[in-house]
């Protein structure tokens, strides 16, 4: 899980609910991917979820492959 490079990685349930991008992580992933905090409306009730900040209705995907951890995206200077 990189802790070398992040540090400590932290249950997805303690992630920011603000759509505020941050770095999501499985064990079943090659490698941490940028998620956010989103809503879709095209379920009713709406469905909220971690997903790709690039995808507009990625709910089924996101939902099967779940990130389990997080971290906030590192300061790159």
């Amino acid at each position: 899980m990189n802790s070398e490079l992040f540090g400590k990685w932290m249950p997805i349930e303690t992630a920011p609910k603000d759509g505020s991008l941050i770095l999501g992580w499985r064990a079943s992933w090659d490698s941490w991917r940028p998620v956010q905090w989103k809503t879709n409306d095209r379920f009713k009730p709406e469905k909220s979820y971690f997903g790709d900040p690039e995808e507009s209705d990625d709910y089924e995907l996101a939902h099967e492959e779940a990130a389990t951890h997080w971290h906030f995206v590192p300061d790159p200077r």
